[in-house]
């Protein structure tokens, strides 16, 4: 059975069996698109540790989603990011300056920057409690696109990235707004 079949059984338990023909037609659908994109795996492994520590019971919206968020921000361990690194990457990535309104990023230059972050967070840390940048990047952009780009259209917002990353790093509030209003003047 080929990778594309036991992924697509994967998403889809009900199916109990596919023919080459239905693998065919289904590569050419929705399924393949998924299956081409090489966060999709991160994503769904986020997906299910979240929902393995059963947040929905949370009575109220507000909580619920906060700690979804906290969640999220730790398996990226976005938690121990300054904002102010956050800015720093910005800068390095030429996209400090402000933008035209509606401009986007594309993933290569998106996934450079995000990998920057914990390229100069791992320099920061004593050898002993460094990340692994490749799987922790590959998490926040795999919850970046499936937040900021779910047609997968293949660019997202400068602003949008500007605010998700603001959101998700460690930091005051007041630093957080600052930043914000730094970023986008």
């Amino acid at each position: 059975m080929s990778v594309i079949a036991k992924y697509i059984l994967h998403l889809y338990p009900s199916v109990t069996h596919l023919s080459l023909a239905d693998v065919q037609q289904l590569s050419s659908g929705p399924a393949m698109a998924l299956v081409a994109h090489p966060a999709v795996g991160e994503y769904h492994l986020l997906l299910s540790d979240m929902k393995g520590q059963n947040f929905d019971v949370i009575r109220f919206a507000s909580y619920r989603t906060a700690c979804k968020l906290r969640f999220i921000q730790k398996k990226t361990n976005f938690h121990i990011v300054d904002i102010w690194n956050v800015i720093e990457s910005f800068r390095e990535n030429g996209l400090k300056a402000a933008e035209p309104r509606g401009a986007e990023v594309f993933p290569a230059r998106l996934e450079q920057l995000v990998g920057s972050i914990y390229v100069q967070l791992n320099k920061r840390l004593p050898p002993g409690q460094q990340i692994d940048p490749v799987r922790a990047t590959s998490t926040m952009l795999a919850w970046l696109r499936a937040a900021y780009d779910p047609e997968d259209s293949g660019r997202m917002r400068v602003l949008s990235i500007k605010v998700g990353l603001a959101l998700m790093c460690a930091g005051k509030l007041t630093d957080k707004l600052r930043c914000e209003f730094f970023l986008f003047i």
